[in-house]
């Protein structure tokens, strides 16, 4: 199957057809930091949970737009966040058995952020591994058709290479590029809670957390492009093997 335009480009295209959603899950991010920071910070998990409802809305609206040519199809029907949200979760669960092991098997008692450093392959290849072979299952809740995990399995042996190759080449090589500047400044000597809120909101809180969001949003975007075209190849082999 044959695409007008690169990942990247369409990715960029989808973002702007639905910059209504870009623009609110940016600003429930930012008023769930804010939120969050009152009471004292948020535990990783009702982060986690959090993050998946937030950025949820945008993965949807990008499906929608690729594989049913709607426009922030996120805000208008509503029904779909909960199945997406689900499915995310046991896509997350998947990865956290690899996850915790390396975070075990890596643990520095002294630095939470060497254990995650040295952690970090692992949790990327499994990240790469659960969403090549499984991440169709996403596109699928959108677009309403063959939802089954062994149907999601299916799609990915066959467009395993593709979606892995591209995943490193995309959101991987963006999510590289957002550790390498994270570790960069915390070995600059810049104290982790100015950036991150645990002091308090600060005036660079409020520069920073809009563009890394904005930068995140384009990111979330280009994985769900991927997922979507993915699961096109693998709809038109498979009809194709039953033809």
């Amino acid at each position: 199957m044959q695409f007008a335009n690169g990942i990247w480009q369409a990715a960029w295209d989808a973002y702007r057809i639905n910059l209504k959603t870009v623009l609110i899950v940016v600003g429930l991010a930012l008023v769930f930091d804010l939120v969050t920071d009152y009471f004292g910070g948020a535990s990783s998990s009702s982060r986690s949970v959090a993050d998946l409802f937030i950025w949820g809305m945008l993965a949807i609206s990008i499906h929608g737009t690729i594989l049913l040519n709607q426009v922030d199809l996120a805000t208008t029907n509503s029904k779909l966040l909960g199945p997406f949200v689900l499915r995310s979760l046991a896509l997350l669960a998947l990865m956290m058995v690899p996850t915790f092991a390396a975070i075990i098997y890596f643990y520095e008692p002294d630095s939470l952020w060497l254990t995650l450093l040295k952690a970090l392959p692992v949790i990327g290849a499994a990240a790469l591994v659960v969403f090549a072979l499984l991440g169709t299952w996403l596109p699928a809740t959108v677009v309403g058709t063959d939802k089954r995990f062994g149907s999601a399995l299916a799609r990915g042996t066959k467009t395993f290479l593709y979606t892995a190759i591209r995943l490193i080449i995309g959101p991987g090589l963006i999510q590289g590029i957002i550790t390498a500047v994270v570790m960069t400044i915390i070995t600059r000597g810049i104290i982790v809670g100015e950036i991150y809120g645990a002091a308090g909101f600060s005036f660079l809180d409020l520069v920073f957390w809009p563009m890394a969001y904005l930068v995140r949003a384009y990111s979330v975007a280009l994985l769900a492009v991927i997922l979507s075209r993915a699961y096109l190849i693998a709809e038109q082999a498979m009809a194709q093997t039953k033809a």
